[in-house]
């Protein structure tokens, strides 16, 4: 009889007399838990295939978060700041706002949390989120000993029943009941990840979160567990605090992904409500020299620096990278060079004051080995014994 074939029965013949076997159940198309992909789905075409989706990807927050695929988050445990910032992320979707300079595609987001209440309750109350609708939360105090593909069942029951784009895990390993050994077994984490498909394949948008492991490693590899998880999504991301000297902050972002525009790295800056992109590292780093060069010459307003005597005062800059940033401020002309740049007559560096800004004059006395006395006005006589140009 039709469709009563079995995994280990061989083909039979179809009744239309055409003579061509019916083929055996897939083992994919095979019930599971009373779900199924249908009985022999069908093989389809590249043109079909292509013609059945958006033209674009359809990116919820572009490049991290697209419809119908997975995202994995990963950091270490209350120190890389995941729920803070997938929150921020979830806010500017929410509120149809711009997020790390990309845009976002306003839907409505069920999450799964963790976190007791009050503890989330601090970081939705910091990216804004405190009298947010458009957003359904369940605890996992509230689904603990529930089978995590029926928690996953039910969260994407509701999703669809509040017309929500975007399904939020955080942690993956807390909801899908992964513990010791099973957390590194690649066959469980192809189990947890199992329901987290049908999710995104039932248009949703799914952000999963998970700890660091305590060695860390390469984006895709850092995360505790089996690399089965990180090898079943589509877009990977590691977050981070930067090696070096930064602010407690910034953060720096990895990421591996199947789409063309997301960034392998990605500097961002916490201001306690968003986030947002510094760019990459050598970005951050000429930033962070040319913020230090403001710095140091606003300190010493009465007098100008030669180079060796900034380079000094920004012992962990090197000489090449204080010269690229001293050639884009006074390319924004905010600081002016005096001096001739040969012996007895250095180059010298200040800030751009009022006066010369608006006289477009790029001179400045120079003075001594190293500084020399700031012109006051046009007018003054300077004390250096050179004179700019």
């Amino acid at each position: 009889m039709r469709g009563q074939s079995n995994m280990n029965s061989g083909p039979t013949s179809t009744d239309d007399g055409s003579g061509v076997p019916e083929p055996a159940a897939l083992a994919s198309a095979v019930p599971r838990d009373g779900r199924t992909g249908g009985k022999n789905p069908r093989f389809r075409t590249p043109a079909e295939i292509i013609a059945s989706l958006p033209p674009s990807v359809p990116w919820v927050a572009k490049p991290w978060l697209a419809t119908g695929c997975i995202t994995e988050l990963a950091g270490k445990v209350k120190l890389a700041g995941k729920t803070t910032f997938v929150s921020a992320m979830l806010a500017s979707v929410l509120h149809e706002q711009e997020f790390l300079g990309e845009e976002t595609s306003r839907t409505n987001v069920v999450w799964l949390s963790e976190q007791p209440e009050q503890s989330l309750k601090e970081a939705l109350t910091r990216a804004g989120l405190d009298q947010e609708t458009g957003m359904a939360i369940q605890f996992f105090h509230e689904v603990r000993g529930t089978d995590w593909p029926r928690i996953v069942e039910n969260a994407v029951d509701e999703a669809h029943r509040r017309d929500a784009g975007v399904l939020v895990v955080d942690t993956l390993g807390q909801f899908a009941g992964l513990r010791g050994e099973s957390e590194n077994s690649s066959g469980d984490a192809l189990a947890a990840v199992e329901p987290l498909q049908m999710a995104a394949a039932s248009g949703l948008a799914v952000i999963v979160t998970r700890h660091e492991r305590k060695g860390g490693g390469d984006v895709g590899d850092s995360a505790r567990g089996s690399s089965a998880f990180t090898g079943a999504v589509d877009i990977v991301m590691a977050l981070r605090r930067p090696e070096g000297a930064h602010r407690p902050s910034i953060r720096v972002i990895h990421a591996v992904s199947r789409f063309d525009g997301t960034p392998a790295e990605l500097f961002v800056d916490f201001d306690g409500a968003t986030y947002r992109s510094l760019g990459s590292g050598h970005d951050v780093g000429h930033r962070d020299v040319r913020d230090r060069i403001l710095r140091v010459l606003g300190e010493q307003s009465d007098e100008v620096l030669r180079m060796d005597a900034l380079c000094a005062l920004l012992p962990s800059s090197k000489r090449t990278a204080v010269q690229r940033a001293l050639d884009s401020l006074m390319a924004e002309g905010l600081v002016e060079r005096g001096g001739k740049g040969r012996k007895g007559d250095a180059f010298t560096y200040s800030l751009r004051g009022p006066s010369t800004r608006d006289r477009g004059d790029s001179s400045c006395p120079d003075a001594g080995p190293h500084r020399g006395r700031r012109n006051s006005g046009p007018g003054d006589q300077s004390e250096s014994e050179g004179a700019g140009d």
